[in-house]
């Protein structure tokens, strides 16, 4: 095995492992230490599976539908992620630089960045999971 492919592998590893901790983390399965979680349970898992996605994608390779496919995931995942920050995060748990804007305008700054930035990973999701769908043109 050369070098290039061990990297690989151990980089997907390490993220399949670390994914499968949260998982098993977030659906309370595992209870290696009591800490107060900024997130519930199912939000932890979701960061679990992407970031086994992540590691399954590094494993796959150049395999263009499957990457697309499980892009398309992912990046569904993490938008799902920002609209739950921006919509049920705890204030105090959102920090950000704009601290003085936000206090002389009213608007919950990082609320606004945050549910943007899920409505683009959807756009982004979306344009991936098309980019699944549409025929090989090798035809393979």
């Amino acid at each position: 095995m050369d070098k290039e492919t061990r990297k690989k592998y151990s980089i997907s590893i390490v993220c399949i492992l670390m994914g499968l901790f949260l998982f098993l983390d977030g659906s309370g399965l595992t209870h290696f230490d009591e800490y107060e979680k900024n997130a519930p349970g199912p939000i932890i898992v979701l960061v679990g599976v992407i970031f086994m996605i992540a590691g399954i994608m590094v494993l796959v390779g150049n395999k263009e539908k499957l990457n697309n496919l499980l892009a398309s995931i992912l990046i569904f995942l993490m938008g799902l992620i920002g609209g739950w920050i921006s919509l049920f995060g705890k204030s105090s748990n959102l920090s950000s630089n704009d601290m003085f804007i936000s206090f002389m305008t009213g608007l919950p700054l990082d609320r606004i960045m945050f549910g943007v930035g899920s409505v683009l990973c959807f756009i982004i999701s979306a344009f991936a999971f098309r980019s699944f769908l549409r025929p090989d043109p090798s035809g393979k």
